[in-house]
């Protein structure tokens, strides 16, 4: 788990994987947990998202921009 200390700021980087139900969803939903003076938050970001194939039809590297 990565550590960001007070009054800093970070970027944080993850590889991700999906299964095909994936392919049939509209949105990405990155939930975040974090820490503040000892109290637990947790903030959900909702994204439209675009999940495509490597597999199935379709799909072309052109598309990947």
């Amino acid at each position: 788990m990565p550590h960001i200390g007070g009054s800093q700021y970070g970027v944080i980087q993850i590889d991700c994987y999906f299964n095909r139900m994936a392919l049939k969803s509209e949105e990405l939903i990155v939930q975040f947990t974090y820490e503040i003076a000892g109290d637990e938050y947790t903030k959900d970001l909702r994204l439209a998202a675009a999940f495509k194939s490597a597999v199935t039809g379709g799909f072309s590297l052109k598309d990947l921009k």
